[in-house]
């Protein structure tokens, strides 16, 4: 439930200040979860915000790569 708040905090601010988070890879963009070892990896598209993944910080670091 906790992670689920933490989430949801993670997605507005995203939507509120798109371009400050730092890039990550070619276009996309990574939010840091603060209480959880989880990131937001995120590209920007027009007007449109597209979350990629949701994914655990000790994982293999482009797994995330194949959903885009």
């Amino acid at each position: 439930m906790i992670f689920c708040m933490n989430l949801e905090s993670a997605y507005e601010t995203i939507v509120s200040l798109p371009d400050i988070w730092p890039k990550f890879q070619k276009n996309f963009r990574r939010f840091l979860l603060s209480k959880f070892p989880f990131s937001v990896i995120y590209r920007i598209n027009n007007q449109s915000i597209f979350v990629v993944a949701v994914m655990h910080n000790s994982r293999k670091p482009g797994c995330w790569k194949k959903r885009t």
